[in-house]
């Protein structure tokens, strides 16, 4: 209808004003190979650091992500595995990478990528895929080979080494996949190699530390989600849904150069804040005035992601209860962001137990709860009620990345990981009544370095002050 086109130009035209789009830039200067964001040479230093971890004669076996479909012959957005993509940087389905190290030292390694060949039937199609003669130079790796010669490529190299292993990724069911842990298993019990072993551990621990490169990758995604979230804030007093809502947050990280959402947008209006994983439908309600809408929202960039929430009241003004239980989230935020440090003892879990303690304080404060209520037996439980999830987890190509990595590993610089507290009302009788029913939550992505926390996700409006100036510019 024509409120609908009229409400579709307004949004164009208020998300796309001068000063508000990033504005782009391009070298001319010469730069050393890259493929992903990162240049070739650091794709190959994975790789070897991945084998001094392993023994002498080792293979590492990296299938790709399957092509998934919704139907028929209609495909998803392609993601490709966070693995694979970390050591190869092929951002195409169905290829295998193997990288192997000499039997004499794990200082030498050799790395094949096979590819699935080209078709020019099915480029019709298709986007273009790499030619398999090309993939060295493409891809920094020693040898390539062709789909269709996987089992004789698998054999050679298996009997080349004393050691297999094989990751095992938890991610969608694939052919390729299959094949691989099929003929891998196979040749080992014809006793043409070593024991398989996983990958999972080794992996993580690289991972989760980031390079350079990785760094600014995230960040982008993290001023990708933030554009989307600002063009939510904007818009949220026009009488939005909550599904709507979403799509001019996800319209708004694409419009910034993003390959979609990290993951399922949360976008919670009222009293559903208080479902942690709340997902609006195309039938969603619309959010309005006096009630507040939790965001939790992330763009993927070249593979990484970002992982951003914020809350905010729809009429672009906090009431006094909104205002002062979410300064009380806030506090927790700013004493826990300040803990992101390599002192060498620093952990997530020294966090999580930080939070707590923080967030009784506050409870006890707001007269959410008496101070014989956060203490004792029953003090986690209680506080439990109203904060029900962890402070955060760790953050990279992955939302939730590298779960290997135990929780009380003492921080070091390079990781990134989200400080994310959060307070949940119930409804009920026992709690104060101005705050029944309010969610909120506040998160965002911290990388830790020598010098303290860096806020990747600094740019995202976030003090009650900073947000109503930002809805109330779109009313100018």
């Amino acid at each position: 209808d024509m409120e609908g086109v009229r409400l579709i130009s307004r949004t164009t035209a208020r998300i796309c004003a001068p000063g508000l789009l990033l504005k782009r830039s391009y070298s001319t200067a010469t730069v050393k190979p890259s493929v992903s964001g990162c240049c070739l040479s650091e794709f190959a230093e994975r790789r070897a650091t991945l084998m001094r971890q392993l023994p002498p004669g080792s293979l590492a076996v990296f299938p790709a992500a399957p092509k998934s479909y919704m139907s028929g012959e209609i495909p998803y957005r392609f993601r490709q595995d966070s693995n694979f993509l970390y050591f190869s940087g092929l951002r195409e389905p169905d290829a295998v990478l193997l990288v192997r190290s000499d039997r004499s030292t794990s200082e030498k390694c050799t790395s094949t990528l096979i590819v699935t060949p080209r078709d020019p039937a099915r480029e019709v199609w298709d986007n273009q895929t790499v030619d398999v003669a090309e993939t060295p130079a493409l891809y920094g790796v020693e040898v390539s080979a062709s789909l269709k010669d996987l089992k004789d490529v698998l054999e050679s190299e298996i009997a080349m080494s004393e050691h297999v292993f094989l990751d095992p990724r938890r991610s969608l069911p694939s052919t390729t996949r299959h094949r691989v842990e099929q003929m891998v298993t196979e040749t080992v019990v014809k006793g043409s190699g070593g024991i398989v072993s996983g990958l999972n551990r080794q992996v993580d621990a690289i991972r989760a530390v980031k390079s350079s490169a990785e760094i600014e990758l995230m960040a982008t995604a993290c001023s990708q989600a933030t554009r989307g979230i600002h063009y939510a804030m904007l818009e949220s007093p026009q009488g939005h849904t909550e599904h709507s809502l979403a799509a001019i947050a996800e319209f708004g990280c694409k419009l910034d150069g993003a390959a979609g959402v990290s993951f399922p947008p949360v976008v919670a209006g009222g009293p559903r804040a208080l479902v942690l994983h709340y997902s609006p439908t195309p039938d969603s309600p619309q959010v309005t005035d006096p009630d507040m809408v939790l965001m939790d929202f992330g763009a993927e960039h070249l593979g990484y992601s970002s992982d951003i929430s914020r809350t905010w009241p729809v009429s672009g003004r906090f009431a006094d209860p909104q205002r002062e239980l979410y300064e009380a989230v806030l506090r927790v935020q700013n004493a826990c962001l300040e803990l992101c440090t390599a002192d060498g003892e620093t952990s997530l879990s020294h966090i999580q137990r930080q939070s707590v303690a923080l967030t009784a304080d506050e409870l006890v404060r707001l007269g959410i709860f008496r101070s014989e209520d956060v203490k004792g037996a029953n003090a986690l439980a209680n506080i439990r009620r109203v904060f029900p999830h962890s402070i955060g987890h760790y953050l990279g190509m992955d939302v939730h990345d590298t779960p290997g990595v135990p929780l009380n590993r003492p921080l070091v610089p390079g990781m990134v990981i989200t400080i994310e507290p959060g307070l949940y009302i119930p409804d009920s009788p026992d709690m104060p009544s101005a705050f029944r029913g309010l969610g909120i939550r506040i998160e965002d992505d911290v990388l830790v370095t020598a010098d303290g926390p860096r806020i990747l996700s600094a740019d995202c409006a976030k003090t009650p002050d900073e947000i109503e100036a930002l809805i109330s510019s779109g009313r100018d």
